[in-house]
């Protein structure tokens, strides 16, 4: 699926597509952009009468992450009437929070038996953001050493200004209302951390007001 997405002086391709292996993962993290990768994977799942198997994870992490994917997931079965499972927690959370998500990537394979993960990570924002910058992906695809897909990112070239457009696209606002990106509180925003002021900078460029307060 190719995606024009963005505002209007700065629109990008987002190209999402399922992966070769019937069964895969995707990484949740409570925040928008994992939740509305779900949500478009699981819509061309559906599409291709649900042959894959889409199993969420999540990695409960002091933001609260693990809080939210549960309602997420329930959103999105209801509105495109699937079942996909409720979000597995793995990984190992009071390690640096740079390292969680990969130790949570690794149980998944390990425990799990799953090859293939989804990320929702973007690129940094233009406009320079307060705190610490997270880790980021540089590409779309990674590979292991026989040359397969192993990681899949379809956001890496793209910013937060394109992953909050896809709610328009995709008229799934209310999706976004239930997401939580905060990671100083685990309720409410403090609206000062890195992921507060991307998320308000990225509505701001759309010229959105944000549906929700979680």
């Amino acid at each position: 699926m190719r995606i024009d997405s963005g505002p209007s002086n700065n629109k990008r391709t987002i190209i999402v597509d399922l992966p070769a292996q019937q069964r895969f993962g995707v990484m949740l993290s409570g925040g928008a952009d994992s939740a509305v990768l779900l949500y478009i994977l699981v819509l061309l799942n559906r599409e291709k009468d649900h042959w894959h198997e889409i199993v969420p994870f999540t990695v409960a992490r002091s933001d609260g992450a693990a809080d939210y994917v549960n309602n997420i997931v329930h959103w999105i079965n209801q509105r495109l009437d699937t079942d996909i499972a409720l979000p597995l927690v793995v990984g190992t959370p009071n390690l640096h929070h740079s390292k969680q998500t990969q130790s949570g990537e690794q149980e998944a394979r390990e425990q799990h038996g799953i090859r293939h993960v989804y990320y929702g990570s973007q690129q940094h924002p233009e406009e320079p953001m307060p705190g610490e910058y997270p880790n980021r992906p540089d590409r779309i695809h990674f590979y292991n050493r026989t040359g397969e897909t192993v990681t899949t990112c379809p956001f890496a070239h793209v910013d937060k200004r394109h992953t909050l457009d896809l709610y328009n696209i995709f008229d799934c606002y209310e999706l976004l209302a239930i997401t939580h990106s905060c990671t100083e509180q685990t309720v409410g925003r403090c609206n000062s951390c890195y992921n507060c002021k991307e998320r308000e900078w990225g509505l701001r460029s759309l010229g959105v007001d944000d549906p929700g307060t979680m």
